[in-house]
């Protein structure tokens, strides 16, 4: 279906660029999209015209002669008058030849009061009747038709992105109430079964003239409706026979199926088709991707298609997608074959395009399948979930530096998921394998903090500390900080194994994670209310680092790095909370305290040690630490005191108020605690 990739100037083909908000791609989607609606409307606009046109032909023919025989039938239907004349006319004759001269008798009754018709010129009148009722009705539903198709095409004003929805909407109505199957299935029904009643009809009314005649053409009638009934049978045992007959697809059906799907479904969603509300934005991208990618033909259009899937962040529109079979086996299809199928269109020397193809349909997959892993319950009877076993080491399991950093957000974190769930059926040797994760951190340039937690799943993965169970990805995709921090501290763990193999190329990679990790919690562009939990985040995995037993001093003076900056965060974001009367969330507070519990359970400190002479510190960058935070933790407590003042004495009881003051006291306890002991020498 629609117009074919043009082979005569592959120049044609240009890499998809998923975009970060739908159809923003510079109109590439819009344009193919409106090219593929546009003739598949026409295409079954011309169709149906065209069944309806040869309807009304045969109808007006069909009812001529319908009409015809009944103007011979129906008269058999009341007395005769000559017959009522005929009897006085006997009548008189007989009193004539009786030489009578009196009046004529009146107890003969005339043949007219006494009429009846026979059961057969009933039944052939009624069954003529019945056949000319089908034929009319067939007739009188076509013009509608042609009406409807009409309406279906006609053009509104608004400029086209209001034309290309509201055509959309009139595609759905038209699949939700079956305009094809009415006007290409019941009418030409209709005007069979009224043909099959005329012709029993005509036999019937043959036979009230002449037994013979009636055999004769009943057997000729009979013999054709055996051809039909043989070629209906072909086309339900062989669903490519060029035989269709409208009601093939129900007899192929068992009753249950076809009770269920047009008596009990459509009476019990009825309530659903009288409240219905009109599509909204996301149903209707979700509806022109599906019909892009499952209709088309042209790579073009599919691949462009693809890249907006990513743009999708609803679960519940991309649930609709998952559960779609035809589009699952479309999609998984067209992921397999990409690669091969762009080198074969475009020429072999473009494996640049090609590789950028293939990963817009993995990210694609990943994405689905990460965003509904908890909506779907048996995603492994999915064809999409099959992807990562069937897809070829072409291209590399990597994504190429290129690519991440010209990628959206949602498409880089993607193509790391398909990378972490996937890169343990590769074929590739270890080192090079580990190797081949540099060109994708060297793309990153501002990632999120969800994409590191991404990059952190992928080397746990790299180094066997994971299996790339998608239970793990999926955790990794969520990017919770507590996961991320978990994973880090495996990861240095594993890289201060003397027994770890291509520790140095780990420890590189954790130097450029942290780096990540800083540009993350110093982002401007970040979610204001985040930006503290992503610094606090930072805070402590900067303590990590700088406390790794045997780490080199690259790591170390990363996670200074990392700690200055963080800190430096926390502190711009309390002074911009002053005398505006809001605070650091819970989640910022519990992270800092978190952060200062570890680092005295890390040294066998605890509060009630604290003042006694055994307790020493064990890592001079602890005082490093206390003069960094101390700054933080006065502005926090500022921000308690000044909102104390502005209520002129009286306690604040508001809820984000009393917990943040309680979090502050919490912690200052426990950085005290830290302070002395990260001061105090041995005598």
């Amino acid at each position: 279906m629609t117009t074919a990739f043009d082979a005569k100037n592959p120049a044609l083909f240009d890499a998809p660029v998923p975009p970060q908000e739908f159809g923003q791609d510079g109109g590439k989607f819009y344009h193919y999209y409106d090219t593929l609606a546009d003739e598949i409307d026409d295409n079954m606009v011309a169709g149906l015209k065209e069944q309806l046109d040869g309807l009304l032909i045969f109808a007006g023919l069909f009812a001529g002669v319908n009409s015809a025989f009944l103007a011979l039938t129906l008269p058999l239907m009341s007395p005769d008058p000559a017959d009522d004349t005929n009897a006085l006319l006997r009548d008189i004759l007989f009193n004539l030849a009786s030489g009578r001269n009196d009046s004529l008798p009146s107890t003969n009754a005339l043949p007219s009061k006494t009429f009846s018709p026979t059961s057969k010129i009933l039944t052939v009148n009624v069954l003529f009747s019945v056949s000319l009722t089908f034929a009319l009705v067939s007739s009188f539903m076509a013009v509608l038709g042609r009406q409807w198709l009409v309406y279906y095409r006609k053009r509104t004003g608004g400029g086209p992105e209001r034309q290309r929805w509201e055509q959309l909407k009139r595609f759905l109505g038209a699949e939700r109430w079956r305009l094809e199957g009415v006007l290409d299935d019941v009418l030409p029904s209709l005007l069979q079964i009224g043909l099959i009643i005329f012709c029993i009809s005509l036999t019937i009314y043959l036979n009230t003239l002449h037994p013979l005649l009636s055999r004769i053409v009943g057997g000729l009638m009979c013999a054709g409706l055996a051809i039909l009934i043989v070629t209906a049978m072909f086309a339900i045992w062989d669903k490519f026979c060029y035989v269709d007959w409208p009601w093939d697809a129900y007899v192929a059906n068992a009753v249950k199926d076809l009770l269920h799907k047009y008596l009990i479904a459509p009476v019990t969603s009825l309530p659903d088709y009288v409240k219905r509300k009109e599509e909204g934005d996301g149903t209707l991208q979700i509806t022109a991707i599906r019909r892009a990618i499952c209709t088309s033909d042209d790579a073009r259009t599919q691949a462009h298609a693809v890249s907006n899937i990513l743009s999708i962040t609803d679960a519940n529109l991309l649930v609709r997608l998952a559960n779609d079979e035809e589009f699952d086996a479309r999609v998984s299809e067209l992921c397999t074959s990409s690669y091969n199928r762009t080198l074969q269109l475009c020429g072999r020397d473009r494996t640049d395009l090609a590789t950028a193809t293939c990963w817009v349909y993995r990210a694609a997959i990943t994405h689905i399948l990460l965003s509904v892993r908890d909506l779907v319950q048996d995603m492994r009877h999915k064809r999409m979930w099959h992807v990562p076993w069937t897809t070829s080491d072409e291209p590399s399991l990597f994504p190429s530096s290129d690519l991440t950093q010209n990628a959206s957000p949602n498409m880089t974190i993607a193509c790391l998921g398909f990378t972490a769930w996937s890169i343990n059926r590769a074929n590739i040797q270890t080192t090079a394998r580990r190797r081949a994760l540099r060109s994708t951190i060297d793309g990153l340039v501002n990632p999120s903090w969800k994409c590191i937690s991404m990059i952190t799943e992928v080397m746990m993965v790299q180094w066997d500390i994971h299996r790339g169970a998608f239970h793990q990805v999926h955790a990794a995709w969520i990017g919770n900080p507590s996961t991320v921090h978990q994973n880090l501290k495996s990861l240095l763990e594993e890289s201060n194994d003397p027994w770890c193999r291509d520790r140095d190329i780990l420890r590189e990679y954790l130097v450029d994670i942290f780096k990540l990790a800083s540009k993350a919690s110093a982002d401007s562009t970040a979610d204001s209310t985040r930006r503290p939990v992503i610094a606090a985040d930072s805070l402590r995995f900067s303590q990590v680092l700088v406390q790794g037993n045997g780490s080199p001093s690259s790591l170390i003076d990363a996670g200074r790095q990392l700690r200055v900056e963080s800190i430096s965060v926390l502190q711009s974001e309390c002074e911009k909370l002053s005398g505006k009367r809001k605070y650091l969330s819970e989640e910022t507070v519990q992270e800092l305290c978190q952060l200062f519990t570890e680092l005295m359970a890390d040294r066998s400190i605890s509060s009630a040690t604290v003042g006694r002479r055994q307790t020493i510190s064990r890592n001079e960058d602890d005082c490093e630490l206390v003069s960094l935070f101390s700054p933080v933790l006065k502005q926090m407590h500022a921000n308690v005191a000044a909102e104390e003042r502005n209520r002129w004495g009286y306690i604040n009881e508001e809820e984000d108020y009393l917990t943040f003051a309680q979090g502050v006291k919490k912690l200052e306890t426990i950085f005290a605690s830290f302070e002395v002991a990260s001061y105090r020498k041995k005598d």
